[in-house]
């Protein structure tokens, strides 16, 4: 049993001294160096706490599960594939059994919020409101106990949009709050600057191009929620208005690729405004725009469509490439769309439906 060699692997891992892991375990320095040198054995009832400690099983300190951080990457990339296949549930599922087996994994905790975040989407509102509550319980509890950095900032990312959400505006600032450095000073685009100034040539300006798109992002990111305040008041010209300004832009940028996806819900939404004005001949026209803009973002090859510009790890984890069709179809048969009831059974909303649910589809 090699247990003492997995505690300093462990220990080292995390950056803790002996003296600290000892102190953790109300134990002696020397003892921790003993189960190290593996002169000694810690006493089996530590071994909970220790497997707490670093976040992993009992079993994975004895020796018997020698591929558990293999198989936490590989549990966790399959449920996101199931969530691409928009099987929300089974994916959560997937991640509630494997937290049972590693109940002190952060990982995993993380994950499992993040999966009830996602899926309660399209949930009704009291299961909405289950899930939410329920993320926001995991998301706290990774934010406090967690040492991975990235892990630490997105809970508090999604804990900000949970309670957004629920329109808590004071406690969505306070965890926002905690996600500022310097406010106002941009050290990525600083170097970009820098680079540019100090060494032009392709790299300096992929870096200032990087930039750019990122603030592409965070435009889409803002927009949805501008148009649902203003579909939320009935203020459905600025909706449209608002809408189409943003695709004006996202359509300079279709060569990175993802703009697709957030082009295809720009004029979904404003086609829904049109809905809710009754003008359907202009509602079927961004529906179909929509339509087409999910076809080409689900034809897009997923590698260039993300790696094309170096933006950052913290966008990739929310964009994992799921198909854009899909979620459009679901979109449409969804309790807020009843505004195109009386359009449903027009022969251009059945041909939007027909490709969105088609295998592969190919644009004209």
């Amino acid at each position: 049993m090699e247990l003492g060699k997995t505690i300093m692997t462990l220990r080292n891992e995390k950056g803790y001294t002996q003296e600290r892991l000892a102190d953790m375990l109300g134990v002696s320095t020397a003892a921790v160096s003993k189960w190290e040198c593996a002169n000694a054995y810690p006493d089996i009832t530590l071994l909970p706490k220790i497997a707490e400690i670093f976040n992993v099983s009992v079993d994975y300190l004895l020796g018997y599960d020698m591929t558990y951080q293999k198989t936490i990457s590989e549990i966790v990339a399959e449920a996101n594939e199931l969530r691409r296949e928009l099987k929300g549930d089974e994916a959560e599922a997937l991640i509630k059994k494997t937290l049972a087996r590693y109940p002190n994994n952060l990982q995993l905790k993380f994950e499992l919020a993040r999966h009830k975040l996602l899926n309660a989407r399209y949930k009704s509102k009291k299961e909405r409101d289950r899930l939410l509550s329920e993320a926001a319980k995991g998301f706290e509890y990774v934010a406090e106990h967690d040492e991975d950095e990235k892990r630490r900032a997105w809970s508090l990312h999604f804990l900000t949009t949970i309670n957004l959400i629920h329109k808590d505006y004071d406690k969505a600032a306070e965890y926002n709050a905690k996600l500022f450095g310097f406010r106002g000073l941009y050290p990525r685009v600083t170097a970009a600057v820098i680079e540019m100034n100090k060494a032009p040539g392709e790299d300096a300006l992929h870096s200032i191009e990087s930039c750019i798109y990122e603030c592409i992002y965070q435009i889409s990111l803002l927009i949805p929620w501008l148009t649902q305040y203003l579909l939320n008041k009935g203020d459905y010209d600025s909706v449209i208005r608002e809408c189409l300004r943003a695709a004006k832009v996202y359509e300079e940028f279709v060569d990175c690729g993802w703009i697709y996806r957030d082009l295809s819900e720009c004029y979904e939404t404003a086609a829904l405004a049109y809905a809710e004005k009754q003008e359907y001949d202009l509602c079927l026209d961004y529906l179909e725009k929509a339509c087409d803009c999910a076809v080409n973002y689900d034809n897009l090859d997923y590698e260039l469509t993300y790696n094309v510009y170096d933006i950052p790890d913290e966008v990739e984890m929310s964009d994992e490439k799921i198909s854009s069709r899909r979620l459009m179809y679901q979109a449409l048969l969804s309790s807020e769309r009843e505004a195109y009831a009386p359009i449903r059974n027009t022969e251009r909303y059945k041909e939007i439906l027909r490709k969105l649910t088609e295998e592969k589809v190919e644009n004209k």
